[in-house]
């Protein structure tokens, strides 16, 4: 999780947000960002990583099942 955060902060907060002359630097009463090129990236971001994540489980799952596979079939 603290790859995803850091990679948020560099790729997209701070190439978006803090680079930007136009963004505001306080968000007075918790709104947030508005800016939709970070939002944009954010939810690009969002939604790859979770397809990783997703390849990984399946994968994953998929090599346990081998590994069972083999331990149940190879008990002496």
């Amino acid at each position: 999780m603290r790859i995803a955060l850091h990679q948020i902060w560099v790729n997209i907060y701070v190439e978006f947000v803090v680079k930007n002359p136009l963004s505001p630097v306080e968000h007075p009463g918790g709104l947030g960002v508005n800016n939709e090129l970070f939002e944009a990236s954010l939810e690009q971001f969002v939604v790859r990583w979770t397809n990783r994540l997703a390849v990984h489980a399946v994968r994953l799952r998929y090599s346990l099942n081998w590994l069972l596979q083999d331990r149940v079939l190879n008990v002496p």
